[in-house]
């Protein structure tokens, strides 16, 4: 990310499910903490749209 601070979120562990024949290949992001492995993924959830669309905009024009 070339602007960091347009971006917020919270460090979860996520993982892919691989041993109950249920959720078997499902994706489970660990929010609430209740598993003590290591957070592995920042789980952005806030954005900053505009200043993103705006960045994205500004280095497209400099191409040639």
């Amino acid at each position: 990310l070339l602007k960091p601070e347009l971006y917020a979120g919270k460090l979860v562990n996520v993982e892919v499910e691989k041993k109950s024949s249920l959720t078997m290949g499902m994706t489970v992001a660990d929010w609430w903490e209740v598993t003590d492995r290591e957070k592995n993924v920042l789980f952005v959830k806030d954005v900053k749209v505009e200043e993103v669309l705006n960045l994205i905009v500004q280095r497209l024009s400099i191409l040639p």
